[in-house]
C-alpha cells in the first residue's frame, strides 16, 4: 500500500470516469523518499505543496487504509482545499507500540522481496487474510473477484521492499495519533466493514462520532478490502463526491 499504483487501482474501483484523480506515493513508499519529518502533518503539508505544483485549488480528498490519517490531517490543516473527505476501511486512532510480532512482519519480511513472493505464490489465502479478508469472505468470493485479488491487486504490491520504509513509518506514527477531529468541518464520508482484520471497525467509528455530522456505512462482511461490496462502495462514494463537488464543477 501507499504507492501511487495501488491509489490508482482502488480508485478504479471506488470512483468512476467522472473523476480527474491524482494518485501520490506517500512518504516510505517506491520512490518517494522518507524525510526527516514523516509525519502525517508532513504529508498532508506535501499533499498541498503538490497541488500548488499542479495548479489545483482544492480537491476531495479519499483515505484508504493507513492513508487515513494524513487525509484527516490534510482536512486539519488545509481545509480551504479540502471540498470532501471520505474515509475507506482507514486507519484514525491510537494503535498499541508494535509488538514482537509487529516487528518480525515490518522489519523482516517485508524487507525480503523473494520471502514476500514465496508467501504471496503459496499462501495467497493467507496472505489474504493478513490483509483483513477472512476465510468466510474469501469463500463467498466470485470468480471476478478472485482474479482481481489474484491477477491486480496482489501482484501491486510487489516489490514489497520498495513499500517497507513507509509502512514501517506508518505503523510506528499509529501509536501517535490524536487527532482534534471535532475541528473537521468539510463533509466527511466514512465506510468500513464490521469484519475488517486489518484496520478494526472502531476507526471507522471513532471517525464519525468524532467528526461533526460525518456520515457512517457500516458494511456487515467484505472485511479490508470491502469485498463483495464494490458496486455499493462505488454508488455511495460517486454520489457523496458529486454532492459536494464545489461550486463551478459539473455534477
Amino acid at each position: 500500500g501507499g504507492g501511487y499504483d495501488q491509489g490508482v487501482i482502488l480508485s478504479r474501483v471506488f470512483l468512476n470516469d467522472d473523476f480527474r484523480v491524482i494518485a501520490p506515493s506517500r512518504f516510505g513508499f517506491l520512490r518517494t523518499p522518507l524525510p526527516t519529518d514523516a509525519s502525517f502533518a508532513a504529508q498532508a503539508d506535501t499533499f498541498a505543496d503538490l497541488l500548488d505544483e499542479l495548479d489545483i485549488s482544492s480537491v476531495a480528498i479519499i483515505g484508504i487504509s493507513a492513508g487515513g490519517p494524513s487525509s484527516l490531517q490534510f482536512a486539519l490543516r488545509h481545509p480551504d482545499r479540502c471540498s470532501a473527505l471520505v474515509m475507506i476501511s482507514a486507519v484514525s486512532h491510537p494503535e498499541k507500540p508494535m509488538n514482537f510480532t509487529d516487528k518480525v512482519i515490518h522489519q523482516g519480511i517485508f524487507r525480503s522481496d523473494f520471502v514476500f513472493w514465496l508467501i504471496a505464490r503459496y499462501f495467497e489465502s493467507g496472505l489474504i487474510s493478513f490483509f483483513g479478508v477472512s476465510p468466510e469472505v474469501q469463500a463467498g468470493l466470485t470468480s471476478d473477484e478472485e482474479s482481481w485479488l489474484s491477477d491486480v491487486l496482489i501482484p501491486s504490491i510487489h516489490p514489497i521492499s520498495q513499500r517497507q520504509a513507509g509502512m514501517l513509518n506508518d505503523r510506528t506514527h499509529f501509536t501517535f495519533l490524536d487527532y482534534p477531529l471535532s475541528q473537521i468541518t468539510e463533509p466527511t464520508l466514512v465506510i468500513h466493514a464490521e469484519d475488517d482484520g486489518l484496520v478494526s471497525f472502531t476507526h471507522g467509528q471513532y471517525t464519525a462520532q468524532n467528526i461533526p455530522d460525518a456520515r457512517l456505512i457500516a458494511l456487515q462482511s467484505g472485511g479490508h478490502l470491502l469485498m463483495g461490496q464494490h458496486q455499493k462502495v462505488t454508488s455511495e462514494v460517486v454520489e457523496f463526491l458529486k454532492q459536494h463537488a464545489p461550486a463551478g464543477v459539473e455534477k
